[in-house]
């Protein structure tokens, strides 16, 4: 090409980072943070959920059991079970199980978690028969936390 005399070619304008590129990578600088706090606070109460979960999967068949059982001895026997055959367990499922009557003279069972999760296995639940048929059990006692237990079997906060 033919270009008239002290005429420059035109430079091409430098590139230049475009607005949505610069928001796009603002963006993503930010949310890293943000992610993490939410992992922060969502992996310990996932794991906190599957353990309750594992605890409840551990604990319902037994308490069913049991509960049926303590009130069939109580109306058969006309006592309080004395072992956990007895209120209807055996084998593997009567493990860390303990029946009998309590100071008050109620039927009680205490359930001791076993192999459920290193944070828990060894803690108790305690539940208590009503003192009349078809009353409501107590099962509040046992040094299960809260957080481990279905919502029943929470102690009252104290006023």
């Amino acid at each position: 090409g033919y270009a008239p005399a002290g005429a420059r070619a035109a430079r091409p304008e430098p590139k230049r980072m475009n607005g949505c590129l610069i928001a796009l990578i603002v963006a993503a600088v930010l949310s890293i943070p943000l992610l993490g706090i939410l992992a922060a606070i969502a992996l310990p109460a996932y794991n906190d959920y599957t353990v309750r979960s594992k605890v409840a999967a551990y604990l319902e068949p037994r308490t069913a059991t049991l509960r049926l059982g303590t009130e069939r001895a109580r109306t058969v026997f006309r006592r309080c079970p004395e072992e956990p055959l007895e209120a209807g367990l055996e084998g593997e499922a009567a493990n860390g199980v303990r029946v009998g009557e309590i100071d008050d003279g109620r039927c009680a069972f205490e359930i001791t978690v076993l192999g459920v999760d290193p944070k828990i296995d060894g803690k108790t639940i305690l539940h208590v028969a009503p003192a009349a048929a078809g009353g409501a059990w107590d099962c509040t006692g046992g040094d299960l936390p809260a957080l481990y237990r279905t919502a029943a079997c929470r102690a009252a906060p104290s006023e």
